[in-house]
Parts: C-alpha cells; structure tokens; sequence
C-alpha cells in the first residue's frame, strides 16, 4: 500500500453483473472493480451517498459459480 493509500483491502479488476435493490427498485449495474471491503460499479441511474442498497453477484470459481449477496450502503458518487 502507498502512504496515500487508505484501502485496507487490496482491489481486483472484476467485471460482473451486480443485480442492486433499493427501496424496492431492482437496478442492474457492472463493477469495474472489487474487494472485501467495497465495490466500485458504473449505474445508469443516480443514487445518494448513504443510500442502503441490497447487492448480489457471482463469484467465478475453478468450475463454478459462487452467489453473494450483501447489503451494502453508497459512500461516494462521481
């Protein structure tokens, strides 16, 4: 880690399909990258710093898949 890192976790460059609920609206999303501590995807739509969202996605593994699902919350918008 750099002295101006702050992550704590390292980031992989993953790209998968992320299925997002929030306040019961299903979005669809695609991250470009990810840890064990955050995800950083691309939306069509707009969505609050703080907003509770419910996440699921899967996990490639040698010969399948793994499904996640998580709540997480949005802590930055760009």
């Amino acid at each position: 880690m750099t002295p101006t890192e702050r992550r704590r976790t390292p980031r992989v460059a993953e790209r998968l399909a992320l299925a997002i609920t929030e306040a019961g609206a299903q979005l669809t999303a695609q991250t470009n990258n990810l840890s064990a501590s955050g995800a950083y995807c691309t939306l069509d739509q707009f969505l609050a710093p703080m907003t509770k969202l419910q996440l699921r996605f899967e996990l490639p593994e040698e010969s399948r898949h793994r499904l996640i699902r998580c709540s997480g919350v949005v802590v930055r918008v760009e």
